[in-house]
């Protein structure tokens, strides 16, 4: 499964984003794929999207064309707001990739080592 990971820029700003970066090439099931910006914010950002929502649909689109660009089958983060925002904006520029956080796809691979059985 091709993935791209979006750390959220909070995340980044702790120095850390190369441990969860690590924890996710550490799984067989995925093809990390890399995009341009993907420290970006997608423009979400709390309440930003209510408040000035020309601006955070500015800011996702962005995102979204270097998403359309890398081809991933999912794109994970794990921010909850953000996962709102990206799922949403995916869905509707047709962009064929689902917004995953990252629990789900640890979840994933234990179905498929067989750790629930």
């Amino acid at each position: 499964m091709a993935v791209t990971v979006l750390p959220v820029p909070a995340v980044l700003l702790a120095k850390l984003a190369v441990p969860p970066l690590k924890l996710f090439a550490a799984i067989p099931l995925l093809e990390l794929v890399p995009v341009p910006g993907a420290a970006e914010c997608c423009g979400s950002a709390g309440l930003f999207t209510l408040l000035e929502p020309e601006m955070s649909r500015a800011v996702l689109n962005a995102k979204l064309e270097r998403i359309r660009a890398a081809a991933p089958q999912v794109v994970a983060t794990g921010n909850p707001g953000c996962l709102m925002q990206l799922g949403a904006g995916l869905a509707a520029a047709g962009i064929d990739a689902r917004a995953r956080h990252p629990v789900e796809l640890l979840d994933d691979s234990y179905h498929v080592a067989g750790r629930y059985e």
